[in-house]
């Protein structure tokens, strides 16, 4: 896979359950992070997009728990993009610890939002830049 961004993490002690592995919903938080870092590096800021009626959702998450994290493991998230019909954006994320083991493969789905009429928005007007960047 043709990886376009990568963060470094690490795991925290509150983020592991009682069996002492990282509880299966904070992979979705290490996710959320490097989709906004990821956005952000773009300059695209979702806050600004909210303030001019553009709501940014997921709207699918799949995900395949390869491996487990544990306390202190240092991880990398990487993410591919793919554009799906003119409505959505799938964010193809997969989490690596530093020895090369996959510990998840997901697809996420996301679209736009006009907050007002509370309809979908064609991404070419929200993510244009991005796409000619990435022959999207």
């Amino acid at each position: 896979m043709d990886y376009i961004f990568e963060i470094d993490m690490e795991v925290r002690d509150h983020e592991c359950d009682v069996q002492g592995v990282v509880n299966n919903g904070q992979y979705q938080n290490y996710m959320t992070h490097a989709r906004h870092k990821f956005i952000k590096s773009e300059g695209i800021d979702f806050n600004e997009l909210y303030k001019e009626g553009i709501a940014a959702m997921v709207t699918r998450v799949e995900m395949d728990y390869l491996a487990p994290l544990l306390p202190n493991d240092e991880f990398t998230v990487k993410i591919a993009l793919e554009r799906k019909k003119s409505t959505r954006l799938i964010f193809l994320q997969d989490i690596f610890k530093k020895d090369g083991t996959q510990v998840i493969r997901s697809k996420v789905t996301t679209v736009c939002i006009d907050v007002k009429e509370g309809f979908p928005l064609m991404l070419d007007e929200v993510f244009e830049s991005l796409f000619k960047k990435y022959g999207l």
